[in-house]
């Protein structure tokens, strides 16, 4: 990805800046050098997608792309992933076949999050920089990623809009798989660190729940209540459902 990334042509790089600026207001502190390397990205990406005919891309960026390439793929992803291609991060692979399975049963774009703080019983998912533009709440803007020594970019800055979300998460067992599922109301939430994208979840379920059955942090992420389809596609392939 990061050869493909250095030799697309300037057509390409000009054409993916004006998707990007039709879609969301992008930062003035941003290096033009900065936005030229990242919108490479997303047209290598683009690219290979459409050759290799992928329904889904996982971009490990720790460490390759965030600290040695200087470029995080967060905004190349989530623009991949509004052009209907399930998109992810950090090499989670579970995650991904998670986003594949919500997406095969509701038709959305997909997204996902940390579920890293919860209080009462509200969880927060948040990602660092990723966020597909069609979920975001008005307001979302493209930045400078994050001061951190380890990362270099840009990246998604927003929210969810605060609707009734499902999230799910593709378990690994010994010699088998289960799913973790639930419901829950989307909260005004403001961006983790002022700067990540988030959603706050009110849960329909038990926060006890998800703290029993958590088995890692990311969790596959869309609109409305689709529990019960994802209950009956555990059914179909013979794997246990766990429903918080």
């Amino acid at each position: 990805l990061i050869e493909r990334a250095k030799s697309v042509t300037e057509e390409e790089v000009i054409a993916a800046e004006e998707r990007l600026r039709g879609t969301v207001p992008v930062s003035e502190k941003i290096l033009p050098e900065m936005l030229h390397k990242t919108l490479a990205i997303y047209a290598a990406l683009s690219s290979m997608t459409k050759e290799k005919g992928w329904d889904a891309v996982n971009v490990k960026c720790q460490y390759e792309f965030s600290k040695e390439y200087k470029c995080v793929p967060c905004v190349p992803l989530s623009m991949l992933a509004d052009d209907g291609v399930v998109t992810s991060c950090e090499g989670d692979i579970p995650c991904t076949v998670s986003m594949l399975m919500l997406r095969a049963l509701t038709g959305q774009t997909v997204t996902y999050g940390d579920a890293l703080n919860a209080w009462e019983n509200t969880v927060e998912f948040s990602p660092c920089g990723f966020m597909p533009f069609s979920v975001a709440a008005p307001g979302c803007e493209v930045w400078n990623f994050l001061p951190h020594p380890g990362f270099t970019g840009i990246q998604v800055a927003g929210v969810m809009r605060p609707e009734k979300v499902t999230f799910l998460r593709l378990v690994e067992d010994i010699g088998s798989y289960h799913l973790v599922c639930g419901t829950g109301q989307g909260l005004p939430t403001k961006m983790r660190g002022g700067c990540m994208p988030a959603l706050d979840v009110a849960l329909d379920g038990s926060l006890s729940d998800l703290e029993n059955a958590y088995a890692g942090q990311h969790f596959a992420l869309c609109y409305g209540d689709h529990a019960q389809e994802a209950e009956s596609l555990a059914h179909l392939l013979g794997i246990r459902f766990v429903r918080v």
